[in-house]
């Protein structure tokens, strides 16, 4: 496989060919659980996003994972709130646009 990004020295250097295949390998093995788990664990969903197109994962299978993975998180989401109401909502309240 072909990697564009390893045309950058610094990247090169650093990132070594044969770390991007199991890299690679592990996603296609793991991709469901990867994207699923990023929808639950804050701040994993961009760089998994951005990793899995520079490791070429493919897209119907990541566009699969991510709406399934959808399916599951909305509902919940909306639901918690529904259900916790003001408890979940109160560390927000200060993040409204003022007034005027």
């Amino acid at each position: 496989m072909g990697w564009p990004v390893l045309n950058w020295k610094w990247l090169a250097k650093r990132l070594p060919t044969r770390r991007l295949d199991r890299a690679t390998a592990w996603l296609d093995r793991h991709s469901w659980w990867a994207v699923f788990a990023s929808r639950f664990m804050p701040g994993t969903r961009l760089p998994l996003y951005v990793s899995a197109g520079l490791l070429g994962m493919k897209a119907r299978r990541f566009i699969l994972w991510a709406f399934i993975s959808d399916l599951v998180w909305t509902p919940l989401l909306v639901l918690t709130v529904a259900v916790y109401g003001q408890v979940t909502i109160r560390p927000f309240a200060g993040c409204s646009a003022p007034a005027g």
